[in-house]
Parts: C-alpha cells; sequence; structure tokens
C-alpha cells in the first residue's frame, strides 16, 4: 500500500470545508474503512463520541491525511454511500490533478535536446519530446517566419486522411504559438538517418524496415497522395514494445493530394525544397537547376515542381533511401556536394549484388520505367536478399 500522494493531500485541502460539510461518517462509512485497515476500531470509538457533525467529519479527514491509500478508498466508499456531492470533489482531484488529468494543450521544451533536426540551420522544423494528454509524444514545431502557416494545415491534412495506417505518424494534435505551430504525434524513437549514422541497436533487419517503409508508401498512394519529401530524416522508428520497431512516413509538408482532375494540395513550402533537394527526382532537379537561389524559387518553378513531385518521384528518393539503408549510409548519387549533378547525369554507384536489384529501376532516370510501391512490396526476392 502507498502513501496518500501530494496532489491527494492538496485537493483535500482545497476543498476541505466542503468536504466536511458534505461528508457523513455514516456506520456503513466507518465499517469499509475498518475492513481495508484504513480506520482502527479505536479510530471509530472516537468519531462515535463526537455529536456534531461537521466536527465528526473534520475528525476524519485529519484520520484519513495520514493513511495509506485512503483517498481511493474514499472515492470508493463515497460512490458506495451514495454522498454525490463529496464524490464529485474527491473524483474530480483525478481529472485536476491525478493520473485522469486532461492535458489543457501539447507540453514540450522548445529548448530541449531534439529527437532530430530537420533543416535546423534555418529553423524551418525541430522535433522534440513532449507530453499531450497524459501521454508521451513527438512534438513538431514549425518555424511559420519561414515557413508560413499552409504547410502545417497542409500536413495535418494528409496525415487526417492517412494516419489509420500502422505505417503512417499518428496525428494528435495541433496548436498556434507566437512564430510557430506546434503539432502533437505519436512519439518517436528515432529517425531513420540517425539509426543508420549511429548506429543505434534496434532490432530490426533492413528487409524488415524496407519492406515497412513502402508499405507506408503504397498506402499513401492508394489514397492518391504523394509524399514528396521522402529522405532518411521523414522516415522514423517507434519503439512499440521492447522488441518491436515500427517504421513510420512523417513529414507531410510538401505532400500532395491527388484525384483523377489533377491536384487539390500543392507543395507548400519553399524552403523543403531545398532541404530536399538532395533526394529528389531528377525531373524535379531539372527545374530547379535554372534557379540561383533554391530557397526562394519563382513561383513559375514552384508550379512546375507541384507537376513533377509525382507518385513516381516518391520511387525514386525512395530507392535512394533504399540504398543508404543497405550500405549503412551511403547515397548512391555520391556526397552532399556531387547528388545533385549526379542525380541529373545519373551517375550512381551501387553495391555489385544490388545491381540486378529493384533498386536500379527505382532510381531510373525515367519516371515510367519505375515500379510502383506495390509492386516493390509484393518483391520477395529483394526483400530476402536485403
Amino acid at each position: 500500500m502507498s502513501n496518500m500522494e501530494a496532489w491527494e493531500k492538496n485537493h483535500i485541502r482545497q476543498n476541505l470545508p466542503e468536504l466536511i460539510s458534505l461528508t457523513s461518517c455514516t456506520s456503513t462509512l466507518m465499517a469499509y474503512f475498518v475492513s481495508k485497515n484504513i480506520l482502527s476500531d479505536n479510530d471509530c470509538s472516537d468519531l462515535r463520541a463526537i455529536a456534531v457533525e461537521q466536527q465528526q467529519s473534520a475528525r476524519l479527514y485529519d484520520i484519513l491525511f495520514n493513511k495509506t491509500d485512503s483517498y481511493k478508498e474514499l472515492h470508493k466508499i463515497l460512490e458506495k454511500t451514495c454522498q454525490s456531492g463529496a464524490l464529485q470533489i474527491i473524483e474530480s482531484g483525478y481529472w485536476e490533478h491525478g493520473p485522469l488529468k486532461i492535458s489543457r494543450g501539447i507540453v514540450c521544451d522548445a529548448d530541449s535536446t531534439p529527437v532530430d533536426n530537420i533543416g535546423y540551420q534555418r529553423g524551418t522544423m525541430k522535433l522534440c519530446a513532449g507530453c499531450f494528454g497524459g501521454r508521451d509524444v513527438s512534438v513538431k514545431i514549425i518555424n511559420t517566419f519561414c515557413c508560413g502557416i499552409s504547410s502545417a494545415i497542409n500536413e495535418v491534412y494528409l496525415l487526417l486522411k492517412s494516419d489509420a495506417h500502422e505505417n503512417i505518424l499518428r496525428y494528435l494534435n495541433i496548436e498556434r504559438r507566437p512564430y510557430s505551430i506546434i503539432i502533437a504525434l505519436e512519439s518517436i524513437t528515432t529517425t531513420l538517418h540517425k539509426w543508420v549514422v549511429t548506429g543505434e541497436n534496434l532490432t530490426i533487419s533492413h528487409a524488415d524496415l524496407l519492406r515497412q517503409a513502402t508499405t507506408g508508401i503504397s498506402h499513401l498512394h492508394s489514397l492518391q497522395i504523394v509524399h514528396g519529401y521522402l529522405k532518411p530524416e521523414n522516415l522514423v522508428l517507434c519503439k512499440i514494445s521492447e522488441t518491436a520497431i515500427r517504421v513510420k512516413i512523417s513529414d507531410f509538408r510538401v505532400g500532395k493530394y491527388t484525384n483523377p482532375i489533377g491536384p487539390v494540395n500543392e507543395c507548400r513550402t519553399n524552403i523543403c525544397i531545398a532541404e530536399g533537394v538532395g533526394w529528389m527526382a531528377p525531373e524535379i532537379l531539372r527545374i530547379l537547376d535554372t534557379e540561383p537561389d533554391l530557397h526562394q524559387p519563382s513561383q513559375k518553378t514552384i508550379r512546375s515542381i507541384q507537376n513533377e513531385i509525382t507518385f513516381k518521384s516518391d520511387i525514386f528518393s525512395l530507392g535512394c533511401i533504399f540504398n543508404f539503408v543497405i550500405t549503412c549510409g551511403k547515397h548512391p548519387f555520391g556526397g552532399n556536394f556531387s547528388r545533385h549533378g549526379n542525380i541529373l547525369k545519373h551517375t550512381y554507384i551501387i553495391d555489385e549484388k544490388m545491381n540486378m536489384s529493384m533498386i536500379p529501376r527505382m532510381i531510373d532516370c525515367n519516371p515510367n520505367d519505375r515500379p510502383s510501391a506495390e509492386a516493390i512490396v509484393r518483391d520477395d526476392a529483394f526483400f530476402n536478399s536485403c
């Protein structure tokens, strides 16, 4: 049995005058407390000797303060004896201060060590640990000065359409703060980028990881959603048990929802375009290659890019991620400074054993020759070889 917790004592003290007036020390109440070893026979004798009812109740609460588990048992006996007024006060403690406390909003420390930084030098987005509704969550802080509000709205819109799937990061809530929007998401253990680079010991094979990621993309494409911003930082790993890891797709700021007529939601943020350059398909980079400043592309360029962000461009990015995982951190098109040009020239280096695998098809310079996500998921031979 545990001692009365601080919040229990404080809640009773804050409401003591009202509790005293609403609580009756009935014989049923005292017998119940005796059965739970909260009151002794001597305690009951002392209470019966007090003639004034409110003084009797005041003495009862004096005793309960120093007894173990008394708050929980008081709640039970007040309910059993139909003392609804006092019961309501005791019950409210659980909601206001106790384990059933309802969070008034997303709680996070923006200055804490982040789960991962994406575009951190320009301050566009940060992931950090937080709390919402009494649960640990990951909190995405989007700098609205750099990214604007519409990118966050776009992300939430697409998550609400897709996050029922186990390989899509679950959306929980959104709030507006000065110069930022914060989004509460299910708790993230790490990002794919960090896992590959640091070699963190998580129990998941390359094949399982890549199949899960592709399953998530296949789900998005089946809903006519293009992610448009796939890179290792935007695939996250969530620990769902001590031994199980789930791969989830995150960061839908650049995503769009399409229908047979055409795009409904379009690419929302210029900076995301610049941050994702090294993982973008050549058909997109050819458009960006005419821009002097990738961080401030013209509206004409943005509209052209919106048309080129397709299911096939997602597959190209996914192929680069496949190679990154299998080779423990190597991009098929080279380092940070050379890969842009190499993608445009279609000059890549992959491991010999992968030459006949799915990856060369995924990163083909012709979008029409790239396989669908659904076809990749069904390729057991490839995943068995990973």
